[in-house]
């Protein structure tokens, strides 16, 4: 037997030998730079018949169970998603959950780069629930980015405010009082703080809404009809201006600061008090030698530092740069209605938005076709939502992408609480007019 396995003739002769031998070689050599050539990213775009350096894709989205398609293909990756070796080109993208808005866009994947997708949270389809039914006779709401907010309502020469604590479901009456108009209700930029002025009767309270909401009967001497508040970005800071006095809002107390020499004046966080003098050099009183020459007829500062003063006349928004002690470029942008995002500060007209930086630089960041009421923080990622007259609009800056929300309805005022991606607004739906409360 073993005579016979040695000389058993095998079908693998020297020709048949030499030749695999050759094929492996040549294989090698082959297929060998095919794989370097896509490995070091390169790859051969049939279409155009030419040899481009790839890109890649990354996607990090919320909720990170949504699906995620490209060019209508899906892809079978968990998020987040690297995909690489993608021909450089346009893709549709698009990303979509059930019970969630989808969101889609036409991505640009570039020759040697990654392209991030990235900061989107999908907005779930939700309808809004009606809340506060057994409070009667309400006009409106107001608040800010916070728990708990204020609730306006009017029965004959009545008005009341009450607290209402969104985490608790809790409602609260705080002030009370009789007036023929309605009164103004100003909120602070940064704080968790309201400013109530009576109409007909000079009265003036401020209202602490942080934990336990406070009310504060600001009684001064020789009190004018039309005292002037400003915000800070300190906790629970804030001054008051009354005629040509100057008072201190903390921890809330009402102090006496400095007298005020002119109309315009503000206070910075070195409480150092700047004045616009009839020549318009904004002047520090107590460093005579640090003034800007303005240049302009303004009506209200509403906020300054060592790079930028933001400043309003009667029509616009003003944004000045400081450079080098002095002011440098100046922007007039349309629009005086102003929210504050960290050291951004978005200002809107009726029909479009502009950005303004911590460097005082400012771009046009919206100009949609449709008139623009109102303008709020929406979320974490620096999305925005945008009132018109009859809906609401998710705008995402960064990729330029605008989401319906809701639409034919008659909406006063809204209130956005981000961290739990919640909307309060005082509407009339369809028969039924009241406080919705929305989830996203």
């Amino acid at each position: 037997m073993a005579n016979n396995y040695y000389n058993h003739k095998t079908r693998l002769n020297k020709t048949i030998r030499r030749i695999i031998m050759v094929s492996l070689i040549l294989s090698f050599f082959i297929i060998t730079p095919v794989l370097i050539f896509y490995a070091s990213g390169y790859t051969y775009d049939i279409k155009e018949k030419k040899i481009k350096k790839t890109g890649v894709l990354s996607i990090d989205i919320k909720p990170r169970d949504a699906q995620i398609l490209l060019n209508n293909v899906l892809i079978k990756k968990k998020i987040p998603v690297r995909l690489s070796g993608k021909i450089p080109g346009t893709y549709n993208l698009k990303i979509e959950k059930n019970g969630y808005k989808t969101w889609e866009k036409n991505i640009l994947i570039s020759s040697n780069q990654t392209t991030y997708i990235k900061d989107i949270t999908l907005i779930k389809e939700n309808l809004p629930l009606r809340v506060l039914e057994n409070l009667e006779n309400i006009v409106n709401i107001y608040g800010n980015n916070a728990t708990n907010f204020l609730i306006l309502t009017h029965k004959e020469n009545l008005f009341e405010i009450y607290n209402y604590n969104s985490e608790f479901e809790k409602t609260n009456l705080l002030l009370s009082f009789e007036s023929k108009e309605e009164p103004k209700i100003i909120f602070s930029f940064f704080q968790n703080l309201a400013f109530i002025e009576t109409q007909d009767n000079n009265k003036h309270y401020l209202i602490n809404l942080d934990i336990n909401p406070q009310v504060i009967n600001i009684d001064l001497k020789n009190q004018s009809e039309n005292l002037e508040i400003q915000w800070t970005r300190n906790n629970n800071l804030a001054y008051l201006k009354n005629e040509d006095t100057v008072y201190k809002i903390e921890n809330n107390l009402v102090t006496l600061l400095t007298k005020a020499p002119s109309e315009i004046t503000y206070v910075d966080d070195k409480e150092n008090l700047w004045f616009l003098d009839e020549k318009m050099f904004l002047i520090n009183n107590n460093e005579s030698e640090k003034k800007y020459f303005l240049n302009d007829k303004i009506e209200k500062i509403i906020e300054m530092d060592e790079k930028r003063i933001i400043a309003q006349s009667d029509k616009e928004t003003i944004v000045y740069k400081i450079e080098n002690g002095q002011i440098g470029k100046k922007n007039y942008l349309p629009g005086k209605d102003l929210i504050f995002f960290d050291k951004n500060c978005l200002v809107n007209s009726d029909w479009e938005i502009n950005n303004i930086n911590s460097e005082a630089e400012t771009e046009l960041i919206n100009r949609g076709g449709y008139k623009i009421n109102d303008v709020l923080s929406f979320d974490d990622e620096g999305n925005f939502l945008i009132k018109t007259t009859d809906k609401l609009l998710v705008f995402n800056p960064g990729y330029f992408i605008t989401t319906e929300m809701l639409n034919n309805s008659e909406i006063k005022n809204i209130i956005t609480q981000t961290k739990k991606r919640t909307l309060f607004f005082f509407a009339k739906i369809g028969n039924q007019t009241g406080i919705f409360q929305l989830n996203y």
